[in-house]
């Protein structure tokens, strides 16, 4: 498979070009999600966006909360409106694996497709003022994840200040 898209970015997008991702996470009628908190990751013509759940990040967040125990850490509404599901848990010192899922079926939501896993750690230098890094990559390259294949490797850090992050993406 040849990709007809490919890059590397570190643009993130906030505020009203998200509108109808966030419409898409909004019909989920999750009310744990953190709509304020979301950012987009634009790909190309593309544009990604993550919905983290409440209580992790921003302002009020604590991301110690992803050393206590498995949780969703959120959405991401994919370049086609499609929803992956982002679930963490604690492994060893101060670490957290991550898991990203795609609904495989229309009648039974509960049939998923693993389509990303990666890892990150959380430092805790300052009470407070905790932040993450993380890595994460598609399970295999060109995966098939949507109406494509996909081949994905994303890394940044996260803190009460917001996020940064590095995308290299070819579909």
């Amino acid at each position: 498979m040849v990709a007809n898209v490919s890059g590397t970015t570190r643009e993130l997008v906030v505020g009203a070009a998200l509108k109808s991702a966030l419409q898409v996470a909004k019909r989920l009628k999750a009310p744990d999600l953190d709509i304020d908190s979301a950012f987009g990751i634009r790909l190309d013509k593309y544009l990604a966006v993550i919905v983290p759940i409440r209580g992790v990040f921003g302002p009020n967040g604590s991301i110690e909360a992803l050393l206590r125990s498995p949780m969703q850490l959120g959405v991401i509404v994919n370049c086609f409106g499609k929803v992956w599901y982002i679930e963490s848990e604690p492994t060893i010192d101060n670490g957290f694996g991550m898991l990203v899922y795609a609904p495989q079926s229309r009648t039974n939501p509960h049939h998923r497709k693993p389509v990303m896993s990666g890892e990150g750690k959380v430092s805790t230098a300052k009470a407070g003022s905790a932040s993450m890094r993380f890595g994460m990559k598609t399970v295999y390259d060109y995966v098939s994840s949507s109406p494509r294949r996909d081949k994905l490797s994303v890394s940044g850090s996260a803190s009460k200040k917001g996020f940064t992050v590095k995308l290299i993406y070819s579909f």
